[in-house]
């Protein structure tokens, strides 16, 4: 879609201290990535505030822009290409329900409200395409994430 929207919704979350104190990892506009580097130079593209000195995920969300991966609708792409938040956390289950709490007041916050999506003034109001259940992260060790698909409908035009 646009990097206006995601920044849009980072904006808003961020202005929520409510959503935010339950946010140690921070709020990301792209992947969380460990950190590998040995040395004082992190990782190129690697969110290190995201872990903590052990190396274990904090709660953190990462606001994705552009298709959907692979789904029962298609290829990658295939059915949106709305933006998505993922929400990590250690699988302990005190944890996910604090996640589960944050991702209940990020669709409060972001549910049926006008954002940004591209220049020229145009937006579109959000809703909730999708919803997955915490699972065991496919990239980073001992974390579970959860995603919420966005859709974007009825973009209107300034002037």
């Amino acid at each position: 879609m646009s990097q206006s929207a995601v920044k849009e919704i980072e904006r808003r979350i961020k202005e929520k201290p409510a959503i935010m104190d339950e946010l140690p990892g921070l709020v990301w506009t792209r992947r969380v990535k460990k950190n590998v580097a040995k040395g004082p130079t992190p990782t190129p593209g690697s969110t290190p505030q995201a872990f903590d000195a052990d190396g274990r995920i904090l709660r953190c969300i990462s606001i994705l822009d552009g298709p959907e991966p692979t789904n029962l609708f298609g290829p990658p792409g295939a059915y949106i290409g709305a933006p998505r938040i993922v929400f990590y956390c250690l699988p302990q289950q005190t944890e996910k329900d604090k996640m589960e709490a944050v991702m209940v007041n990020v669709i409060d916050l972001l549910r049926g409200k006008s954002i940004p999506v591209a220049a020229y003034g145009a937006a579109a109001i959000v809703s909730i395409a999708n919803r997955t259940q915490f699972e065991d992260d496919v990239v980073i060790p001992n974390a579970v994430s959860a995603e919420l698909s966005l859709q974007l409908d009825g973009i209107r035009w300034k002037g």
